[in-house]
């Protein structure tokens, strides 16, 4: 039992002092794209300036929209994955 409160109280203290800054689409049109089955990103989607000192090829940022309402004993909710294209970059942008 002891050592699960302490992973408790560290798990704490890292939620407490480390948030990472958070970033909101407020446009879905122009900041970023809802995921749908059938349609496919491009390399015009990855708009964020490249990271060169990055050993990855490619970083995508994306946001979780979920919006709830209660009626009576009903509960509606709207969950959307978001693709925020300005915090998105990739090195190797391949044409055609």
């Amino acid at each position: 039992m002891l050592v699960n409160l302490h992973y408790i109280f560290i798990i704490f203290l890292f939620t407490y002092f480390v948030k990472p800054p958070a970033i909101v689409v407020k446009d879905t049109e122009n900041d970023g794209i809802v995921w749908r089955k059938n349609q496919k990103l491009n390399w015009d989607d990855f708009q964020s300036k490249i990271d060169t000192q990055e050993s990855l090829h490619a970083m995508t940022t994306t946001n979780i929209d979920v919006k709830a309402q209660c009626y009576g004993n009903l509960v509606k909710y709207e969950v959307k994955s978001i693709f925020v294209k300005k915090y998105s970059w990739a090195k190797n942008k391949i044409i055609g």
